[in-house]
């Protein structure tokens, strides 16, 4: 089989006007003035829909993203990389937040139902979370990430990836609702945006093992991603009717699940080393930090194909 990586940049701005284009497109009709304008205004609430989820999915990932470069380049890894990753990732978080606030055009949204309220209280508790790590980071300046910033994001960054995952739940309801007609495919989109979080935890917790932070719980914690990771995967590709998932819908979504496959299985000796209590040289850290991004953006970019397939008139 040939492979194409498919690399997509972490912007939930531009994945949003990504996919409001393949929308708008699919109805171009709409915007003429003879032609009932209802349709037209029921498109625009689904597209903002998605960009809300779109922003949405990515704070988990962020949430566990932030400390693995922080760890990296704790480690010394491939350092101008991984700071100039961990700086974007601090702004990007707070993009994703202001963008779940705001509608596309700067004004703010309005939050007077009771749901709207339950939402902007989660979005409090995610700044509350987020606060302890940014200052850390802050701190630092630009100098290196220390033992003292390391343990800080160790000790806060699962309590971030709950807040934001219980604002993705909050989200991704009414949107997935908004554009997916089959609820087998509203639960793919689901995993696969939970497999992008777990690319980013299992490159977390390989680099706090290697790096003896909380060793024993992020050994643990490595080994159930690694095993959900697996399980989801399969799932993915192959169908799984006691979880309601079918196989992939076209053959893009095949191909670079299969794409995500082989990467994984490229990575997953050098992880088991660390499992086994091993450590890994420098070079062998670089590889499994540049592997797992990979793996992060092309099941992401699956995300994409997967809700891409499901708008309207698809």
């Amino acid at each position: 089989m040939k492979f194409k990586t498919l690399k997509m940049t972490f912007k939930p701005a531009a994945r949003a006007v990504v996919l409001t284009m393949a929308l708008t497109s699919q109805t171009s009709a709409q915007t003429d003035p003879t032609i009932d304008t209802a349709p037209q205004v029921q498109l625009e609430a689904v597209s903002d829909k998605v960009a809300r989820f779109s922003s949405a999915r990515l704070l988990p990932v962020l949430s566990q993203g932030i400390p693995a470069s922080g760890c990296f380049l704790h480690e010394g890894i491939r350092p101008q990389h991984t700071s100039e990753t961990l700086d974007a990732s601090v702004a990007e978080f707070h993009s994703a937040l202001t963008l779940l606030v705001t509608r596309a055009d700067g004004s703010q949204r309005s939050f007077r139902s009771a749901e709207s309220r339950e939402l902007a209280e989660l979005l409090s508790r995610v700044d509350a979370k987020f606060a302890p790590i940014e200052a850390a980071i802050a701190a630092k300046g630009s100098g290196p990430i220390d033992v003292f910033t390391m343990q800080v994001l160790a000790d806060h960054n699962i309590d971030l990836m709950r807040a934001t995952k219980l604002v993705l739940d909050k989200v991704s309801g009414g949107t997935i609702d908004a554009i997916v007609q089959l609820p087998p495919r509203a639960i793919a989109i689901e995993i696969a945006a939970r497999q992008v979080m777990l690319a980013q935890r299992m490159a977390k917790d390989v680099c706090l093992a290697i790096a003896d932070i909380d060793k024993d719980r992020s050994l643990e914690d490595l080994r159930n991603t690694i095993g959900m990771f697996e399980i989801s995967l399969h799932a993915l590709q192959h169908g799984m009717a006691s979880a309601g998932l079918q196989h992939p819908p076209n053959q893009d979504i095949t191909e670079n699940l299969a794409l995500v496959q082989f990467e994984w299985a490229t990575q997953k000796g050098l992880v088991d080393i660390v499992l086994d209590g091993g450590t890994l040289s420098k070079a062998e850290c670089d590889e499994v930090f540049e592997g797992l991004e990979a793996i992060r953006d092309d099941m992401n970019a699956v995300v994409d194909m997967y809700i891409a397939a499901s708008l309207p008139g698809s």
